[in-house]
């Protein structure tokens, strides 16, 4: 299965639009991919939760994708080693943000290109497309597969992308009608999801709508 390497990048490619291949604008698209990629570091080990912290384990390899090292290597983990999950949430690598890292990773894998947004006004944007939509069928049938197959079968991975597809409004990946639907699947699956970064992901997500 010709994937994206990192989960962030996978949910990254569940929020183009199917049908045109357009970028979807989603508020909390970023709080979504910054929450993925700091599963992905939990997952592999590279970052604990220390009594609510969440704290370096281990060097940082030159080979680990680019959005994972700029995370651990930003300004709020590397002054002290550790920093609290919901500021690695709004800004895990200090004022840059980390989408644009994996558009970039996305692109050298072939899934999306670069082209202007004609769509976007006077000034046309140069902007992702999804280019691979087979790889982001796959994506879909995982998605599936998590909701609808038996539990026992189903990888961390594949949990981490359903649940924050829900919190965060990830239409395109988890609709409004299959997320109120599948209530108790979801509660099943949470459980799969690391609950330090899950937690800081809903306050805040919470406190972004309050802002707003």
């Amino acid at each position: 299965m010709n994937l994206p390497d990192t989960l962030a990048g996978r949910l990254r490619l569940l929020a183009f639009q199917p049908d045109s291949g357009r970028p979807a604008g989603y508020l909390d698209l970023d709080f979504a991919l910054h929450a993925a990629a700091l599963t992905d570091l939990l997952l592999r080990g590279l970052l604990v939760d220390r009594i609510g912290l969440a704290e370096r384990r281990g060097a940082v390899s030159a080979r680990l994708a680019p959005e994972l090292q700029g995370i651990l290597c930003g300004s709020a983990l590397a002054q002290r080693q550790s920093a609290r999950w919901d500021v690695l949430i709004e800004r895990p690598a200090g004022t840059t943000a980390i989408g644009r890292a994996i558009d970039e990773r996305l692109r050298e894998g072939g899934f999306v290109r670069f082209a202007e947004d004609r769509g976007a006004g006077r000034f046309p944007a140069l902007r992702p497309f999804l280019c691979d939509e087979a790889a982001r069928e796959q994506l879909a049938g995982a998605v599936e597969a998590a909701l609808a197959g038996p539990i026992d079968d189903v990888q961390p991975w594949q949990a981490a992308l359903v649940v924050l597809a829900a919190e965060c409004g990830i239409r395109t990946a988890l609709s409004c009608a299959r997320r109120r639907a599948e209530r108790a699947r979801l509660t099943e699956l949470r459980a799969l999801v690391p609950s330090p970064v899950l937690l800081a992901l809903r306050r805040v997500v919470r406190e972004r709508r309050k802002r707003d």
